[in-house]
């Protein structure tokens, strides 16, 4: 394995300030880097000197790492304004727009699609109003086995 630079640790690939500035720039791109972020990327260096040099900028106070995005195992880092947005985007968001399922809101909300299911899809207004039958959703349910079938044949 060839040396990354006369400053570089030993077994570096890649120098030390390349890896940084390319730390910054991801941090820059994602506001949260990790791992499994990085499988999208290409031309990186190897994770093992990312993750030095995040836990470097860590240790310097200037990004901070935790456990920012769930499903996601392994080490995480960000940057401070990013992780001020993701607790802004949960933490303040309130429930007051969730609407009770009732007989009048079912109607309401039935007849929102109208615009969609019949002026843009050119369906019938008996083909729309056949939705409100418990039956028609049940029947297209049932379908979903089908059209799955179909997806995973046709790839």
């Amino acid at each position: 394995m060839r040396n990354g630079g006369a400053d570089a640790p030993v077994g570096w690939t890649t120098p030390p300030e390349a890896v940084e500035a390319i730390a910054r720039q991801l941090l820059d791109r994602y506001g949260v880097v990790f791992r499994a972020l990085m499988a999208r990327e290409s031309l990186l260096p190897p994770w093992r000197e990312l993750l030095w040099t995040l836990r470097r900028l860590e240790a310097r106070g200037e990004i901070r790492g935790g456990r920012f995005v769930d499903g996601f195992s392994g080490e995480q880092y960000a940057l401070p304004e990013a992780v001020a947005r993701l607790r802004g985007l949960f933490h303040n968001a309130g429930l007051d727009w969730i609407q009770e399922g009732t007989q009048h809101n079912r109607a309401r909300w039935h007849n929102l699609k109208y615009y969609t299911w019949v002026e843009q899809q050119s369906k019938t207004v008996e083909e729309l109003d056949a939705q409100k039958d418990p039956d028609w959703w049940l029947s297209h349910q049932a379908k979903v086995a089908d059209i799955d079938k179909l997806i995973r044949e046709n790839r």
